[in-house]
C-alpha cells in the first residue's frame, strides 16, 4: 500500500533554488496549490532504515546514523548529515531507461537548515551550486520537499546529500526520511 505525500507530509516552504548539473526546476509545495500532474512514469521511494520490509539503499558517513522515529514512512530517519565533509548520506538507486525523473524528499527539521544534494559518488561532498534552506516545524513530523526533475541515465545513480561548507555541529541537514524517484517523463 502506497500514500500519497500529502497524506504522510507536512508542506515545505522552499526559501532557496539550488544549480545542480541535470536539474530542470525546483519548487516549493503547499497546501493551498493545486495538486501537481501525475507522473507518466512510476514511483519508487527509499526509505531510510526500511521502507515496507525493504532494505535500505542508503549508505552513510562519518557520524551519519539511523534513528528510529514512527511518524515517518518506514519507521527511520538519517541523523548527523552536513556540519563538515565527512558526514554524509549516499543513495543508491536504479532506473530502468534514461530520462528525466522527479527527485523528492521527505525532511524533518524544526529550524532552518542548509542541505546540498547532488548528483555524484560516494567520494564525499562537495559545495557546487546554491544549497537548499530547509525550513519546517518539527524534527519528527516530515515535511515534502522536491528536489527537482534531474536527467538520469540508465542503470545505476548515486544522490548524495549533506553540508560540507561549515564543520559547525548546529549546522547539521534536516532529518531524510525518505526519498522518492518518479519517472520517467
Amino acid at each position: 500500500m502506497s500514500l500519497s505525500w500529502s497524506v504522510c507530509c507536512k508542506s515545505l516552504l522552499l526559501l532557496a533554488a539550488m544549480t545542480l548539473p541535470c536539474v530542470v526546476h525546483a519548487q516549493t509545495s503547499d497546501a493551498t496549490s493545486s495538486p501537481a500532474p501525475a507522473a507518466s512514469g512510476s514511483s519508487v521511494t527509499y526509505c531510510a532504515g526500511t521502507c515496507n520490509g525493504v532494505p535500505t539503499h542508503w549508505k552513510l558517513f562519518g557520524l551519519a546514523h539511523f534513528e528510529r522515529n514512527s511518524l515517518v514512512p518506514g519507521g527511520y530517519m538519517i541523523d548527523q548529515i552536513g556540519f563538515g565533509s565527512t558526514n554524509y548520506a549516499v543513495l543508491t538507486f536504479t532506473v530502468p531507461v534514461a530520462g528525466t525523473y522527479d527527485i523528492s524528499a521527505a525532511l524533518e527539521t524544526e529550524y532552518p537548515r542548509v542541505l546540498y544534494v547532488w548528483l555524484g559518488s560516494e567520494s564525499g561532498p562537495q559545495a557546487s551550486g546554491s544549497p537548499f534552506l530547509i525550513t519546517g516545524q518539527s524534527f519528527k513530523i516530515p515535511v515534502e520537499w522536491k528536489i527537482g526533475s534531474i536527467a538520469l541515465p540508465a542503470g545505476t545513480n548515486k544522490l548524495v546529500f549533506g553540508n560540507p561548507t561549515t564543520n559547525t555541529q548546529g549546522d547539521r541537514c534536516p532529518y531524510i526520511s525518505a526519498v522518492t524517484i518518479t519517472g520517467p517523463f
